[in-house]
């Protein structure tokens, strides 16, 4: 997608950047990869810096359960597992394969938005119904890694179990 595209659709940026701050209120990490209030959350942002900067301008000055937001931009794959959430922009789809395999069982939430995301071991995945954003979870993937899903969000999302 060009720039021009994503600039002619700034809703649906501010809807993803709102959608991934409020997944991170819905879930808990182990105290082993989030372990103390001084510690930030990191959110890796596989994507073009106008989404960045739309998702920083969202979280500014709010927490996650005590913990200060750190945006990550684009992280090289060998810093990604200090990340506590990675979003992979459709346009950054072909880094997730390679990023999947080093992650291993982390406990790091995936997001995606592109056709299959769920079915390749990603955990959330972003997809347009109607004309408005929903969401699919894949809630084995994040008991699997550890995470804590809210009974909320499990309620708003479409559950996509054991995908081939």
């Amino acid at each position: 997608m060009t720039v021009s595209a994503y600039a002619a659709r700034p809703l649906e940026l501010e809807i993803k950047a709102s959608f991934l701050y409020h997944f991170t209120q819905f879930l808990q990490w182990p105290s082993s990869k989030l372990s103390d209030n001084t510690e930030p959350m990191r959110i890796c942002l596989m994507a073009p810096d106008y989404f960045s900067d739309i998702f920083e301008q969202m979280i500014q000055g709010k927490t996650q359960g005590g913990h200060s937001f750190l945006t990550v931009r684009n992280p090289s794959p060998k810093n990604v597992q200090g990340c506590h959430l990675i979003f992979f922009d459709q346009g950054y789809s072909s880094q997730w394969s390679h990023i999947r395999q080093l992650l291993g069982t982390e406990a790091i939430l995936t997001v995606g938005e592109t056709d299959g995301f769920l079915h390749s071991g990603g955990m959330i995945q972003f997809f347009l119904e109607m004309q408005k954003f929903r969401f699919a979870i894949n809630p084995e993937v994040i008991k699997a890694r550890d995470l804590v899903v809210s009974s909320k969000l499990l309620r708003l999302a479409k559950i996509v179990t054991n995908p081939p």
